[in-house]
């Protein structure tokens, strides 16, 4: 299934792009030097994205949410929406058995799988996976969608990285709502953080990544 990811390998060589996550830090962006800059870049974003108001050039999801957030909540607004060039869904249903699933066969959309998880799960007892740099034959799950966009962004070749609203600290909701309140998964996300990053030290060590309006997330020596 992962194969509908060969034709973006290294299609943005020595591009400058923005992930955009959904945190309360997203607020900030818009009227930010940076909001211009990615106006003339590729946008990359993920989940609730779908309500700010820069149009993604690439878009993923994975996760179908309930009836108070994301596609559950109104599930013809993300059916409909179309980002500039491709939309990604995540299919795990092999995986990601707990999560609740989007539908499997929507058009102009590319559906993808993870392999298992970058860290223990409590759930499945699983084996921790490595990243890979080939996401084509593995892409892996690390408990944020905005870590498939940023593989997905390494493998599409960009060399400069702004992420964007990728807080890791859903104490003050997301940027579009204020019921997603747990402040129990920042140390759960950060884990997959830390990783990547120690992947992209050894793999890309030449990738340079700036972290926007950085809460939670401040790992990369870049930061603004």
């Amino acid at each position: 299934m992962n194969e509908v990811f060969i034709p973006y390998k290294n299609k943005h060589s020595g591009e400058t792009c923005f992930i955009f996550g959904t945190g309360p830090s997203l607020l900030k962006f818009w009227d930010s030097e940076y909001a211009t800059k990615s106006l003339g870049s590729i946008n990359i974003g993920v989940n609730e994205i779908i309500h700010y108001k820069i149009r993604m050039d690439y878009y993923f999801i994975g996760d179908a949410g309930d009836k108070t957030k994301g596609f559950n909540k109104n599930p013809e607004q993300y059916m409909s929406y179309k980002p500039n060039i491709s939309k990604f869904f995540r299919s795990d249903r092999q995986v990601a058995q707990h999560i609740p699933q989007l539908p499997q066969n929507l058009p102009e959309t590319l559906y993808y799988t993870t392999t298992g998880w970058s860290f223990h799960h409590p759930l499945y007892k699983n084996t921790p996976e490595p990243f890979c740099k080939d996401i084509a034959s593995k892409m892996v799950d690390s408990g944020t969608i905005a870590l498939e966009a940023l593989q997905f962004a390494l493998f599409a070749g960009f060399s400069t990285m702004y992420i964007v609203g990728c807080d890791c600290d859903y104490s003050g909701g997301t940027f579009n709502t204020n019921n997603h309140i747990d402040t129990g998964l920042k140390e759960f996300m950060l884990q997959g953080w830390r990783k990547i990053k120690k992947f992209i030290e050894n793999e890309y060590p030449s990738v340079n990544i700036i972290v926007v309006n950085h809460v939670g997330m401040d790992l990369f020596n870049d930061k603004v």
